[in-house]
């Protein structure tokens, strides 16, 4: 044991208490070499620690700092990040004037030529009216079906997926509905002269009825609650909604669910081979355009052109063209029941 000048007795590489040791060498006092190792020290009152266990309680508070300084900036990061994606869409738009719209074949929604290739119909129509009134144009971009519309439209496909499905909280999860265009009933639809003419929905209710429904549409969920004792039988996404009702003529299905506008079109091809079970709807929804929903800005500009064009009129007239009997007009805030 070494002794200070004191008299108390200290421990080769510590100090005593009240004293501290410090590096390099200092007249009068014997240099020592820490037992932890690094440069000789020697001990001397007032200097607190020594240049290695600076060293590691640096590291030490680097330890315990840096996942905290990591985190921050993750969260920075990803905040920077979010910001720039929820502006994409709009400041694209903005930028090109053009807006690129999924859809999908659905008469009288959607017609494309196949000679041209252009689109017809009355949705496609409603777009062009929304897109003139906020100054852009349409471009339609790609097309996509029932099943697949939002995870194309996530992906970057196209900006807005312009086609008007129902409102139903699973599509909610993945898009933002804009205002309702209209509103639309499904009718249940089967062989003209058969057994289920006039039938309610407690009498579809029943094993022995077969009732198609296309993957990814609406009312699938409704059916499902509606008719729990009826056989489902599920047609594609990727192929048109009509195809429901030719599965009914061809006895594959005895009922399927459809707007009035599509079997009207189908019967142009297809003349008394379906009808109505009854003259009540089995539902009514909103139909709406589908937009990402980090686009909040591209969304109000939507909403306020939509409710423009039922105000002045241009709604109505588009819907006239393709049977007023079949769609529910949103009426203005100012009209009579």
């Amino acid at each position: 044991m070494d002794r200070w000048p004191s008299g108390r007795r200290r421990t080769p590489g510590k100090c005593v208490d009240g004293e501290s040791c410090l590096a390099g060498s200092n007249p009068g006092l014997s240099a020592i070499k820490p037992r932890w190792g690094g440069k000789k020290v020697v001990c001397q009152r007032g200097v607190t620690y020594t240049h290695r266990m600076k060293n590691i309680l640096i590291m030490m508070v680097v330890v315990v700092v840096t996942p905290f300084v990591t985190v921050k900036l993750m969260a920075s990061t990803a905040t920077k990040t979010a910001a720039t994606q929820h502006e994409a869409v709009y400041e694209r738009v903005l930028r090109t004037g053009t807006i690129r719209c999924g859809w999908l074949a659905y008469p009288p929604f959607f017609s494309k030529d196949l000679n041209t290739g252009k689109l017809s119909g009355m949705t496609v129509e409603m777009m062009e009216a929304i897109a003139k009134s906020m100054g852009l144009k349409v471009e339609w971009t790609a097309e996509t079906s029932m099943s697949t519309a939002f995870t194309d439209m996530q992906a970057g496909r196209f900006d807005v997926a312009c086609i008007p499905f129902w409102v139903v909280p699973a599509r909610v999860k993945a898009a933002w509905p804009t205002v309702p265009l209209y509103y639309d009933g499904y009718f249940g639809v089967t062989r003209q002269g058969g057994k289920l003419v006039g039938a309610s929905l407690e009498q579809l209710n029943s094993p022995e009825v077969h009732v198609v429904v296309q993957e990814g549409e609406a009312i699938q969920y409704t059916i499902s609650n509606v008719l729990p004792k009826a056989k489902i039988i599920y047609t594609p996404s990727l192929v048109q909604p009509s195809q429901k009702l030719i599965d009914v003529v061809n006895h594959k299905a005895d009922v399927a669910f459809i707007e009035m506008s599509t079997l009207q079109e189908f019967s142009k091809e297809h003349p008394n081979k379906l009808v109505k079970t009854t003259d009540t709807p089995l539902l009514v929804n909103e139909a709406v355009l589908w937009l990402p929903q980090d686009a909040p800005k591209l969304l109000h500009l939507f909403n306020s052109s939509i409710k423009g064009l039922q105000y002045d009129g241009t709604f109505s007239s588009i819907i006239s063209r393709y049977g007023s009997d079949n769609f529910i007009e949103v009426s203005p805030p100012w009209a009579k029941d």
